[in-house]
């Protein structure tokens, strides 16, 4: 529906109620039904914005937007594709045009109560719960609006209706809070220490940031790195103190972070290519020796030896045992530099997969891995001897002839 301007309220209102009504079965909405509800949804509050911030009525249109998120949390849905995602996406479009817009209309302080009313109230489903903190914690920073945010997040977190789980996520929220009316640091990290968890120490690395507390910050993201130091965990604490480093101009400390995180994440290609940008064209041999002898202490990076097109490297570890062609598909100058050491690492892999090899889908596997042998001088004839072979090593496994068929 395409509203016209003066068109009332109730209008809306009745669009909304018959875009649920159409797109549900007995109240709920299938995957299939559940896509089309997203796009009519969007496409009313899309249509809504045009028309009501047009008219100036950003008081209807907060309305009529709110009403469609609590007829979407309450809708039983099959939302498996992330549609309510999307729907939360065009939500936050019209909440902000009537935040940054509609003051005259309606206040933010009436705004606010209406989040701070859903969320007392535990209105909203759990994960759409989280769409409206975002919201709120990215808005209405006046100080009596925080202190407001304050008061209802204590609220909550005591409420025998809060989940034991849902509490460090409050927490998260609160300490943000807390920051934001400029609380003293010290009942900020007291507040922190007594929750704990890794989220909360997180928040307040960056809290010490805002303060300029940098080596309060520069200790938290330390001692995060070192209680978990895979590179999931500690890429984030690494690259926060590069920026540090790099921001309070100690270049030497942002040098041996950044090796740090290199050596982290061996064969990423991005971070070795940053960490060569540190080296002119007649340091970086000398460095790139030193990284290879280092290389020899981990597994992988082949990455970095086929950016420096070191090919003579990566095919030799290739052929070391448990042999794999997959970097072989992954580089293809292998082939075209040594066809016939190539050629051999595939033939055992083939012969390795055919001992563990056990269903129609793997023994289509190793069909496919044949073909790949066939493109090689001699390769047909290879590929045929070993398909007899496996038969006849297996002659009771139909699934297998079926499938070798074509090369015996």
């Amino acid at each position: 529906m395409r509203f016209i301007t003066g068109t009332p309220k109730s209008e809306y209102k009745k669009e909304i109620t018959s875009i649920f009504r159409n797109n549900t079965t007995r109240g709920f909405a299938d995957r299939r039904q559940c896509g089309s509800l997203c796009r009519d949804t969007c496409r009313f509050l899309d249509n809504a914005l045009d028309s009501l911030s047009r008219e100036r009525r950003y008081s209807d249109l907060f309305e009529i937007t709110n009403l469609c998120y609590m007829k979407w949390s309450s809708t039983d849905k099959d939302d498996s594709y992330g549609e309510t995602l999307d729907f939360c996406a065009s939500v936050h479009v019209n909440w902000t045009a009537v935040y940054d817009n509609g003051a005259e209309d309606i206040s933010h302080g009436a705004m606010l109560k209406w989040f701070i009313k859903q969320l007392e109230g535990h209105t909203i489903t759990d994960f759409m719960e989280d769409n409206l903190y975002d919201f709120l914690l990215k808005h209405f920073k006046d100080e009596n609006e925080l202190v407001l945010k304050r008061t209802m997040l204590e609220k909550v977190m005591e409420s025998s209706d809060t989940s034991k789980y849902h509490i460090p996520v409050l927490q998260d929220r609160y300490i943000r809070i807390l920051a934001d009316l400029k609380t003293p640091i010290d009942e900020i990290r007291a507040f922190a220490k007594k929750a704990g968890g890794c989220g909360i120490m997180e928040i307040l690395a960056t809290i010490e940031l805002e303060y300029g507390n940098y080596d309060a910050a520069i200790a938290i993201y330390e001692q995060q790195i070192a209680e978990r130091p895979g590179r999931h965990w500690s890429n984030g604490p690494r690259r926060a103190l590069i920026d540090i480093y790099k921001k309070t101009g100690n270049k030497e400390k942002e040098f041996e972070q950044l090796k740090n995180l290199l050596w982290a994440n061996v064969g990423d290609r991005k971070i070795f290519l940053e960490y060569k940008r540190h080296f002119s064209e007649d340091e970086w041999p000398g460095e790139w020796d030193k990284i290879l002898e280092e290389l020899k202490k981990h597994r992988g990076g082949a990455e970095w030896c086929a950016i420096e097109r070191r090919f003579d490297i990566i095919m030799d570890k290739i052929e070391e045992p448990p042999v794999s062609d997959e970097l072989i598909d992954i580089y293809e100058e292998l082939e075209k530099l040594y066809p016939e050491r190539c050629f051999k690492v595939r033939v055992e892999r083939v012969k390795s997969l055919a001992k563990i090899c056990c269903k129609r889908s793997d023994y289509r596997w190793l069909a496919s891995k044949l073909q790949e042998i066939c493109k090689y001088d001699g390769g047909e004839e290879t590929a045929s001897k070993l398909a007899a072979e496996f038969v006849a090593m297996y002659p009771k496994r139909s699934a297998m002839i079926d499938e070798l068929s074509p090369f015996l």
